[in-house]
């Protein structure tokens, strides 16, 4: 018997509305389920219940704190890739 296949996830936590409408878009174009958290706890409570494939964070949140969410547990790691980032070689190395 072969297992059902599941819908990727891309989870958003993001202030600029017209971005995070960009990124729901592209991610339904591609077969994906977009969601968009409104806060920190938010986030984490969806990455804990849902494994999200994919997990965008715009770093200019207001009131966004990563190295607390991520020593509270709240964000088990991490990356950063600018929105005009045209490379791989951006990224940062996951905590």
């Amino acid at each position: 018997m072969t297992e059902p296949v599941q819908t990727p996830q891309v989870v958003t936590l993001c202030a600029d509305l017209f971005f995070t409408s960009r990124i729901e878009v592209a991610a339904l174009r591609l077969g994906a389920r977009p969601l968009s958290a409104r806060s920190v706890v938010e986030l984490a409570e969806w990455l804990a219940q849902l494994g999200p494939t994919l997990v965008l964070i715009d770093l200019g949140t207001p009131g966004l704190d990563i190295p607390a969410a991520v020593a509270a547990g709240l964000i088990p790691k991490w990356g950063v890739l600018t929105r005009s980032s045209s490379s791989l070689a951006s990224l940062s190395r996951p905590c």
